[in-house]
Order: C-alpha cells, then sequence, then structure tokens
C-alpha cells in the first residue's frame, strides 16, 4: 500500500495517470476498438504498397520500441509522419538525380568509347603490317639461306 500510494503521487515517466473522480465513462461508439482514423483514401489508390523484407522494420515498428513508455494515443504523432515523409521525398530526389547522371553520362561515353575504337582500330592496322613485314622478311631470309646451301652443294658436287 506503500507502493501504491507513492505510484499514485509521483511517476518517473511522462504518463500522467489520473484521478478517480476525474474519469467519467466514455460513450461507447462503433469505432471505439480502433486506434487510428480509418483512411479516406481507398487502400487501392495511388499509394505504393510497403514491401518488407525478413529483418526490416517498418517506420512504425522504431516509433514504438522508442517510445515503450507511452500509451499508443501518444506514438502516433503527425510530425513523426512528415519527417518519414520528407525522409522518403529526400530519397526520391536522390534515386532520380542518380538516374539522371547516369543518363547524362553514358552520352560522354559513346563518344568516348568511338574514340577508344578509332585508336584500337589503328594500332590494330600497325600489329597487321608489321605482323606482314615480319613474315616477309622471314621469308626472304629462308630463300637466301636455300640459295646459299644450293651454291655450298654445286660448289661440293664439282670438287669431288
Amino acid at each position: 500500500s506503500f507502493a501504491t500510494n507513492m505510484a499514485e503521487e509521483t511517476l518517473a515517466s511522462a504518463v500522467s495517470v489520473p484521478q478517480t473522480q476525474d474519469l467519467e465513462p466514455l460513450p461507447i461508439s462503433p469505432d471505439a476498438g480502433q486506434k487510428r482514423r480509418q483512411s479516406s483514401v481507398s487502400e487501392y489508390g495511388a499509394k505504393r504498397r510497403r514491401i518488407s523484407h525478413e529483418g526490416d522494420r517498418s517506420p512504425d515498428n522504431h516509433n514504438n520500441d522508442n517510445n515503450t513508455g507511452q500509451s499508443p494515443s501518444q506514438t502516433t504523432k503527425p510530425t513523426g509522419r512528415k519527417v518519414v515523409a520528407a525522409a522518403e521525398e529526400r530519397k526520391r530526389g536522390q534515386r532520380l538525380f542518380g538516374g539522371l547522371l547516369g543518363a547524362l553520362s553514358q552520352s560522354s561515353t559513346t563518344s568516348a568509347q568511338k574514340r577508344r575504337a578509332d585508336i584500337e582500330q589503328r594500332q590494330q592496322a600497325k600489329l597487321r603490317l608489321q605482323d606482314e613485314q615480319h613474315s616477309e622478311t622471314k621469308k626472304r631470309k629462308k630463300e637466301e639461306l636455300v640459295d646459299e646451301r644450293r651454291r655450298q652443294q654445286k660448289e661440293l658436287e664439282r670438287t669431288s
């Protein structure tokens, strides 16, 4: 009873306990079991559905974890929704900006790719020319060697 008397006087949290004389019976309405106001927008409207993966938590869960000592009516603040909406809008803007930068950078890479292709074609042509020259030189040296052997063979036949 000392603990109950102490609990009635002061509480450590921000929740206020109403006095017994302040309590009045509330009228029961059909919406009394619902904690949130029904949305005026249809469920299949223009809003995108949130896709949740295992391990992900919705922003509502984050709010409830931070405010475990408060009643549910105090956790649904419109300012929290505005903050979440602003953060989502910022992320959307970043995605759009990234897409725009990607599209712009692709047009400049095509001209760079053309230059690279031209340079590579020139290098391939140089390599082909060098290969042809090398094969001609090799063929000429082989012919000279064959001619020299024939000449030496003829000399050997004369002397013997």
